[in-house]
């Protein structure tokens, strides 16, 4: 017989049983995985407001915020939500002071409808209080770029009034999205500043070289942390880091050519010119040796087409 599912989801018709049989066991194996999904004080808060269950949904945002870790929207919707489910149930003061803090990460934070006009009114308080209160800002300040084989330095400022309020600032840096290199907490209880409205409150950071990949573009996170450590701002950064620069190649210059092999007396210019002297000499030689004979004819040694006599 076909049955009806009573609840919020309103009124469905049932399949035959063989169906519901292998549907049940289907929402059986997935329930598990639902469940771990689900099992953070903050997914459940979320889903229980969403449901319209205020009274469970405040409880879960206060044991979100009780148990920490949250993100700045997270830390935001928790307190505005456990101050609409304070002023709910009478406890109006204690709505206002989580009102109050959720006016500080954001003076313009949306009321819930579902506080009811009580909430309505304490969030307008809230927010009237917030005005004359410095706001909340974080800003980082980095370098551009770093050399490589260089400490990264940075700094975060943030309004010295609402120091007091925080316990620590954290440190995230990623070289690429969820892989971090580098991650620190520093106690917010010695920072420096100046006196007065508008001073900040200065909080430095170093990174060891040997942490920071080269050649890589990082993103610097800072966050702003309460005693449970819920994150109440962030601020970010990227930072570049130069490439390892490669040593420039070595060119060795051309090695001079070598001498000619020595050719020896024999091999050069010299024996032509000993040679040619040497006959030079014997052609004088025999011409005055003909000449002191008494002949009456002297021939030099030339070639026969140019022979001459001469007769004295």
């Amino acid at each position: 017989m076909d049955k009806a599912i009573p609840g919020w989801v309103g009124c469905v018709a049932m399949p035959p049983r063989p169906v519901v049989g292998l549907v049940a066991a289907l929402l059986l194996l997935g329930a598990p995985a639902r469940a771990l999904a689900q099992e953070t004080p903050i997914s459940q808060a979320t889903e229980a407001w969403e449901m319209g269950k205020v009274a469970q949904a405040g409880k879960l945002y206060e044991a979100a915020l009780a148990g920490g870790g949250l993100t700045p929207s997270d830390t935001l919707a928790a307190f505005v939500r456990v101050g609409a489910w304070r002023a709910t149930v009478g406890k109006n003061e204690l709505a206002l002071n989580a009102l109050r803090n959720a006016a500080i990460i954001d003076p313009e934070f949306e009321c819930p409808a579902l506080g009811g006009p009580r909430a309505k009114a304490l969030c307008e308080k809230a927010r009237k209080e917030a005005a004359g209160l410095e706001k909340l800002t974080l800003s980082v300040e980095a370098p551009e770029g770093v050399k490589t084989d260089t400490d990264l330095v940075l700094a975060a400022t943030l309004p010295e009034s609402l120091a007091p309020l925080f316990e620590a600032m954290s440190l995230a840096v990623e070289d690429r999205p969820g892989h971090v290199v580098h991650a620190e907490e520093r106690p917010l209880g010695d920072v420096g500043g100046s006196a007065g409205k508008g001073a900040s409150a200065r909080l430095e950071f170093t990174i060891p070289a040997a942490e920071i990949p080269v050649g890589s573009t990082l993103r610097v996170r800072v966050a702003v942390l309460d005693a449970q450590k819920n994150e109440w701002a962030r601020a970010s950064s990227n930072v570049r880091v130069a490439a390892r620069s490669l040593p420039p190649p070595t060119v060795e210059a051309p090695s001079p050519p070598p001498p000619p092999p020595s050719r020896g007396f024999w091999h050069g210019p010299w024996p032509y010119v000993v040679g040619g002297a040497i006959l030079a000499s014997a052609v004088v030689t025999i011409a005055v040796a003909a000449s002191a004979g008494g002949g009456d004819t002297v021939t030099l040694h030339a070639p026969t087409w140019q022979a001459a006599s001469f007769s004295r």
